[in-house]
């Protein structure tokens, strides 16, 4: 029995560099295999959150929409959250940037400084008016983090 492991151990060769960078390479492979598979089922599952949409009950002088005039936009900073009526009904805007989550502001004006500068803009989708340099103030929002303008 010794002669045999003993025989075994001179019949080894040396590991040439062949053998190693052939190891090398299968150990590479595998690992990469291993991270595209792992990241292929992080992708299946989504990263969402299950918590409830944040809501809010209004209270006082805002419980009733009868508080709430055609026409009329209210924002309320402290629940983040805008809430429109026109003849049609209400809409209510989150006012949680996507970006890194911080509140854009209401403006009466959000316009004006890109007109003169000669940047095209679209229509207010209330009115339909369009800013131009002869009425160049449309109302909307105006996001800190990046300075995009929503109206």
């Amino acid at each position: 029995m010794a002669a045999d492991f003993k025989r075994l151990v001179e019949d080894s060769r040396e590991m040439t560099r062949r053998s190693f960078l052939a190891i090398v390479g299968w150990v590479g492979f595998t690992v990469a295999s291993a991270i595209a598979l792992f990241q292929s089922v992080k992708f299946i599952q989504p990263n969402a959150t299950y918590e409830d949409p944040p809501a809010f009950k209004p209270v006082g002088e805002l419980a009733f929409p009868t508080s709430y005039a055609v026409g009329s936009t209210t924002v309320l900073i402290d629940k983040r959250v805008v809430i429109n009526r026109d003849q049609d009904g209400f809409y209510a805007i989150s006012l949680i940037c996507t970006h890194l989550g911080c509140t854009p502001r209401y403006f009466p004006d959000v316009t004006s400084d890109l007109v003169l500068a000669g940047t095209q803009i679209s229509r207010d989708p209330d009115t339909g008016q369009l800013a131009t340099k002869a009425n160049p103030t449309l109302p909307g929002f105006k996001c800190p983090c990046h300075g995009s303008r929503y109206f």
